[in-house]
């Protein structure tokens, strides 16, 4: 009754293969949209898309959905033009998609993409190596693994909506921050940082899924970096 389509080729392969972006995240989409209006009795599709549909920024104006947007990568572009192509499976041919702007999405289970390089000042400590961050002053809209799970969940189930694309996201940390708290969990921790911050766009107004969907994330920094490290060394994971 329900698609939830995460397929994608991520950031970094985007990049290097553009065409193979086309093919997964472009056309890959489509054909769930197609799928969606062939089988009528698909309730809803919810879908992934991205915080890099705004481009990058180093301003704390949180963004709204409706603002201006300026993909700068493959992956971002990708994901806007699915945006649009939703648009208009849902007007001209009556499917009803959902699709939500993730940020930096961290975690058990987490091991590529661009972000995978962020998340590993939890990751790598966690396992006993060591590891060095570039850009580590950069501001990043750290989002827990369950909280993106839960925003799924809502977006399925969700009734009367308003809307049919939705920022979600967690909190905003610097990386060196965020390393500050892996050591206080794993104080032999061996983390090496370098100077320099990255433009992301980290400031989301989530006002919008917090009213239609019920969002609001509950897995703050401390929560989350403490049950990451806990998962990756019961061994479970």
């Amino acid at each position: 009754e329900y698609i939830v389509h995460l397929a994608a080729l991520l950031k970094p392969q985007s990049e290097e293969k553009p065409l193979k972006s086309l093919e997964i995240n472009c056309k890959g989409t489509f054909n769930i949209f197609e799928a969606a209006k062939i089988f009528r009795n698909i309730k809803r599709v919810v879908w992934a898309s991205t915080a890099d549909v705004y481009g990058p920024d180093i301003n704390t104006e949180p963004r709204a959905e409706d603002d201006l947007k300026n993909p700068i990568t493959v992956y971002g572009a990708c994901k806007l033009l699915n945006e649009y192509v939703a648009g208009h499976y849902s007007r001209s041919f009556g499917v009803d998609i959902v699709g939500l702007r993730f940020t930096v999405v961290y975690g058990p289970g987490r091991f590529r993409g661009a972000s995978a390089r962020i998340t590993d000042v939890i990751e790598l400590p966690a396992r006993g190596k060591p590891v060095e961050i570039l850009y580590a002053d950069t501001e990043v809209n750290w989002q827990y693994v369950k909280d993106a799970v839960n925003a799924i969940i809502l977006a399925c189930y969700a009734k009367n909506l308003k809307h049919k694309i939705f920022n979600t996201g967690g909190f905003v940390h610097t990386i060196r921050e965020v390393a500050e708290i892996v050591k206080r969990f794993i104080p032999d921790a061996d983390i090496t940082l370098k100077p320099g911050k990255m433009k992301m766009t980290a400031y989301l107004d989530i006002n919008r899924a917090r009213e239609e969907l019920g969002y609001e994330p509950k897995y703050n920094i401390e929560r989350g970096v403490r049950e990451h490290i806990s998962v990756i060394r019961s061994g479970k994971f």
